[in-house]
């Protein structure tokens, strides 16, 4: 992991990861084919470790405006607590076509979720709220790229205006029903049907 984010995918070699694992290299071609079915294992590992951080933060028995909340600070949470693995998903420099499948489909799973969400608090159908679910995930990528690049950004700052933003956005989208609850981006509904905070 550390040496497929240092390097990248391009860069580093078989005999570099039989180094760093402290075997020879013929030991790591009985349990790897290639680089490549070797880069795999690893970058599922790291699509794993994001999913589980972030599925944790969506499924919590709170408010949607929390819920979001918790996503957001998980998401850049995992910046600091593994840098490696955020490196080897977000910074990948393979186009090889399965490793982009393993990259695509934990952004699926985030936008999925999200777009649960979405759906379950607006007049949204699901096509249109998965749309919002892969521009919010896109959104919380971007930042989380740009905290990875600067350690001196306040994460909790940077998180409360990030979720701010989302949750503002939210509050445009019509409701599901009549008299918005907790779920629902705003208290303050106007005529029209939508949401404003």
């Amino acid at each position: 992991m550390e040496r497929f984010a240092a390097r990248g995918y391009n860069a580093a070699s078989m005999d570099e990861m039989a180094e760093a694992a402290a075997v020879s290299k013929p030991v790591l071609y009985q349990h790897f084919e290639s680089k490549l079915d070797l880069y795999l294992v690893v970058l599922q590992q790291a699509a794993d470790s994001l999913t589980e951080r972030l599925s944790a933060a969506i499924a919590l028995p709170a408010s949607n405006k929390y819920r979001m909340q918790a996503t957001v600070r998980a998401l850049f949470a995992f910046v600091d607590d593994h840098p490696h693995e955020f490196s080897v998903l977000f910074r990948a420099d393979s186009y090889e076509p399965q490793a982009l499948r393993v990259v695509h489909s934990v952004r699926l799973k985030m936008s999925h979720m999200i777009g649960e969400i979405v759906q379950r608090s607006t007049e949204l159908s699901w096509n249109e709220a998965l749309v919002v679910g892969r521009s919010v995930m896109q959104m919380g990528e971007g930042a989380a790229v740009a905290l990875s690049e600067d350690p001196d950004l306040d994460r909790d700052h940077i998180a409360e205006v990030i979720s701010d933003v989302l949750w503002t956005g939210f509050g445009g989208l019509p409701y599901a029903a009549e008299v918005p609850d907790e779920n629902q981006p705003s208290a303050d509904r106007p005529a029209h049907g939508r949401a404003r905070d």
